[in-house]
């Protein structure tokens, strides 16, 4: 492995816990000690077409950022774009703070991306790409979609595991996809979710037996905070890397924000394994159905049955709220 990076993602990817609302003082702290914790990416939020409330994470504008955090950090600071959920024209400036844009795209949508690329390129930012939910295509799509982006300005593209499907025989072949069709220029990297509880696992594997000629950045997130069931921790990732790479990272920084300010956060809004996230992994079905029956407190038993039917009705990659409602209905299931 030429290089190894963390990418930390509880301020973008953790605002799907709490809509993003951390509030000023924990955005703040939340950076500093990702920096002073020598964390090589921060990524610090999304940029999406909204009316910007104070101690988010959902940015409209790079302004919003800037005047949150009015100082360079040592950490590369980078910001995630929707390209179909956001207006190309309020991208206009290269931020001084911000080093990175991510963009996370559906196959369908990368015309659009594209725009969005040659646009961050020409202002100065590095690019990353995230295809949403890579493991919902056959092989031959993925290939298509690197092919159409491999010789775009980019710095990096991830294989993002959205539904939290990934095994290490699937992990693998996705992993071996990548490596064929991607120039050494652009580096790899893996956004992977607990449906399983195997993302730390499988990010060992690939640092065993993956492609050692081409750098990898792992996405992970303080105390695994992110879009339930959660990410990779941040702190079991930074830990390995300490003890078997010899990475810099100072643990002790990123434990103590994690009492400081996750903690509370999870008390109230608890992210984490459930066996609803294992049925709709296993059958590759929306995680959002998964977290309607969850809230919904549905018998795991009977989930099997909606999510089942939900998989024979052609609707399980797309999220459909009124046709999972029309299936709790007595008689429907």
């Amino acid at each position: 492995m030429k290089k190894i990076t963390i990418l930390d993602s509880t301020l973008r990817d953790g605002a799907h816990v709490n809509k993003g609302l951390f509030g000023v003082s924990a955005i703040r702290n939340i950076i500093n000690a990702l920096d002073n914790a020598k964390l090589d990416i921060i990524e610090a939020g999304f940029l999406r077409n909204v009316t910007y409330q104070d101690g988010s994470t959902i940015f409209n504008e790079i302004d919003d950022f800037e005047y949150l955090i009015n100082h360079k950090t040592n950490s590369n600071i980078s910001l995630m774009i929707r390209p179909d959920q956001y207006n190309i024209n309020k991208l206009y400036k290269k931020s001084d703070l911000i080093d990175r844009l991510r963009f996370a795209f559906y196959k369908k949508d990368i015309d659009i991306t594209k725009d969005f690329i040659y646009k961050a390129n020409n202002l100065g930012y590095k690019i990353s790409l995230n295809p949403i939910n890579i493991g919902m295509y056959s092989y031959v799509e993925i290939e298509d979609i690197l092919k159409n982006i491999i010789d775009l300005p980019i710095d990096s593209i991830s294989i993002v595991d959205t539904f939290g499907m990934f095994k290490k025989e699937s992990f693998r072949a996705i992993c071996n996809i990548f490596s064929m069709h991607l120039p050494k220029s652009i580096s790899l990297g893996i956004h992977l979710h607990e449906n399983l509880s195997l993302s730390f696992g499988l990010i060992c594997d690939y640092l065993e037996f993956g492609d050692k000629r081409k750098d990898i950045i792992i996405d992970s997130a303080l105390f695994g905070m992110g879009r339930i069931p959660g990410n990779l921790p941040t702190e079991i990732i930074a830990q390995h890397l300490i003890e078997q790479y010899n990475k810099p990272y100072k643990l002790e920084y990123i434990l103590q924000i994690i009492s400081q300010e996750i903690e509370p956060i999870k008390l109230k809004l608890p992210w984490g394994y459930s066996p609803v996230y294992l049925l709709t992994a296993t059958k590759c079905i929306h995680r959002d159905y998964g977290e309607y029956l969850h809230n919904m407190k549905v018998p795991y038993n009977l989930c099997v049955e909606i999510l089942d039917e939900i998989k024979k009705k052609g609707k399980s990659l797309i999220y459909d709220k009124q046709f999972i409602e029309n299936l709790l209905k007595k008689g429907n299931i």
